[in-house]
């Protein structure tokens, strides 16, 4: 028998939430989580509500990328709710994001504090995206008011007129034009 890895999905029909577990099956037995995404169904759609990603993802994929599902339980996942990348540990920050094309909304401060990120690539499909999704930290100042500090040399490739272009004018970051 070989290792192998597959998809697992729990949902819960009362509160609409579910995880989708990305697991691999060991030689060894047993099995190890690489990356969960916390989900919301909403309508006929799914919003990301978390991602979480083990250090045991690192030590297999050798980095900390995420690659955004299209779909969930055969729903199109159309958005990343406010804050998603906050469900990882202290100890793991995620290096790249890919997102799939049927994404429509990246809500506030969702990849807030990825200072592995250097370059984020936005599909066009996007229509909106919150302040703070991508290029900033934060932290609380001496006041304890949060503080938060733009990330020097972030690069959004972005298509012309989408949303994400709109959004590296808005906060002065740099683009580059999306491959067709």
């Amino acid at each position: 028998m070989s290792s192998y890895i597959d998809f697992e999905c729990k949902f819960n029909e009362e509160n609409g939430m579910g995880l989708y577990e990305e697991v691999e099956y060991p030689d060894s037995g047993g099995k190890k989580y690489l990356r969960s995404f916390q989900f919301k169904k909403i309508n006929d759609s799914i919003s990301i509500m978390g991602i979480e990603i083990t250090n045991y993802c690192a030590e297999f994929y050798y980095d900390m990328s995420v690659e955004i599902p299209e779909e969930i339980m055969g729903l199109p996942v159309v958005s990343i709710a406010q804050s998603a990348s906050g469900m990882t540990s202290s100890d793991v920050c995620i290096t790249s994001v890919k997102f799939p094309k049927t994404l429509k909304y990246i809500d506030d401060c969702a990849f807030l504090d990825m200072c592995e990120f250097d370059e984020v690539e936005i599909p066009k499909t996007v229509e909106r995206i919150g302040e703070h999704a991508f290029g900033y930290i934060c932290y609380l100042d001496a006041d304890k008011n949060e503080v938060y500090e733009k990330l020097e040399d972030f690069v959004i490739v972005c298509a012309p007129g989408s949303a994400a272009e709109e959004y590296a004018k808005q906060n002065g970051f740099e683009t580059k034009p999306l491959a067709e």
